[in-house]
């Protein structure tokens, strides 16, 4: 089934007072050329028929979404019913267990628990959030977000790739999510979001989202970190995700990640690897980006981390190469523990010949290791 407009400026639907501008619960649906505006909820929603269930701990997935594509298309002003008046935000109406929707209303697309599919080259303007793959209904996996222009979505995100408990209810927090793993979002401006310009989180025990790609794209001038990263909890999965070659410049700080929490960042930052204090390490692997207008480029941990356990000191090891680390301040900043968090920074340029530290370049901050450095700028790839 494809669904096609003449033209997305021409072709419009008005779905004021309405929860939804279009719902897919079918494989194999193309939607272009429309303009979605002013729905309740989500401008376009993909999610299967059947909703997940969950009895005595035991989860069963619902129906799964493959093959859609969802292209060329304006997705302005939705999320209407979102109060923000209340902290958090809250979306009366939201359907089914409202739990994990209610602080976003579902965001301007959303696909919930779809496989194989492609968001790509649509306009994401004014929305509470942007581009939201979640796993509410089943996992969601190997899907791409490719070319959209996600501008001036408040208070969310730009595009987010959060794992949630099965049925996105808080009675099942702590059963294992169906998980989000191996999406690919490239070649994407996220530009001046109400949070990160791609956030990549796991809120609860149980959840997990891992193994992404976030390659290429342009994260400007969001009000939290360009990309962060959030594990909040003990038994969580968020490793192998790699950031590659994104520009990211004039995002903001994080110093609240989440509830009860208050040692993210302070100050602007390029990207936030942040794992509570309680939480496993994050396994991620930045190399090749450009980070300018930032306090930090790169913030790594969180303060005093160290929940090794009696494994080999340090178990919590980022990656970070080939990136040009221009923010003039500090390039890297490691605020965990010593002895527990490492961080590999060889081969970065870090603004100026001299290598970090020296007059005119970015710093170093806690344990990281910088040497062998680059002398010149890199251009990656």
């Amino acid at each position: 089934l494809s669904l096609l407009g003449r033209n997305p400026k021409k072709t419009i639907i008005n779905a004021a007072n309405k929860a939804n501008g279009i719902v897919d619960e079918a494989n194999g649906v193309t939607i272009n050329g429309f303009t979605i505006t002013k729905a309740n909820h989500e401008g376009i929603l993909v999610e299967g028929s059947t909703a997940a269930s969950c009895s005595m701990g035991a989860c069963t997935p619902g129906d799964q979404i493959t093959g859609v594509t969802i292209s060329n298309n304006i997705v302005l002003s939705n999320d209407q019913q979102l109060d923000t008046k209340t902290s958090p935000p809250t979306c009366p109406g939201v359907p089914g267990v409202p739990d994990f929707d209610a602080e976003d209303c579902g965001e301007a697309v959303h696909l919930d628990g779809v496989a194989f599919s492609t968001v790509s080259n649509n306009v994401i303007q004014k929305n509470a959030g942007g581009i939201l793959l979640t796993d509410e209904n089943n996992s969601n996996h190997d899907n791409l977000v490719n070319g959209n222009d996600v501008e001036d979505n408040i208070p969310d995100c730009g595009i987010t790739l959060p794992s949630h408990p099965p049925a996105g209810s808080d009675l099942n927090i702590g059963d294992a999510s169906f998980g989000v793993f191996r999406d690919t979002v490239t070649d994407n401006i996220s530009k001046n979001n109400g949070a990160a310009g791609v956030g990549v989180f796991t809120p609860t025990p149980g959840t997990s989202s891992h193994n992404h790609l976030i390659l290429a794209n342009e994260l400007i001038g969001n009000i939290n970190p360009g990309v962060i990263f959030h594990s909040h909890a003990p038994g969580q999965n968020l490793t192998g995700t790699e950031v590659v070659g994104n520009l990211i410049e004039r995002n903001g700080a994080e110093p609240d990640p989440g509830p009860g929490e208050s040692d993210g960042p302070a100050v602007p930052t390029g990207i936030e690897v942040y794992a509570d204090v309680t939480a496993l390490p994050i396994d991620a692997h930045i190399l090749g980006n450009t980070i300018t207008d930032e306090t930090n480029d790169i913030w790594i941990g969180a303060p005093s981390w160290a929940n090794c356990g009696g494994a080999p000191t340090p178990c919590y090891n980022a990656s970070v190469y080939l990136n040009n680390l221009l923010g003039g301040q500090t390039g890297v900043n490691n605020v965990g523990s010593g002895a527990d968090v490492a961080v590999g920074a060889a081969n970065n340029f870090w603004g100026c010949r001299n290598g970090p530290g020296a007059s005119g370049c970015s710093k170093a901050a806690g344990n990281v290791s910088t040497t062998p450095f680059l002398t010149k700028s890199v251009k990656f790839p």
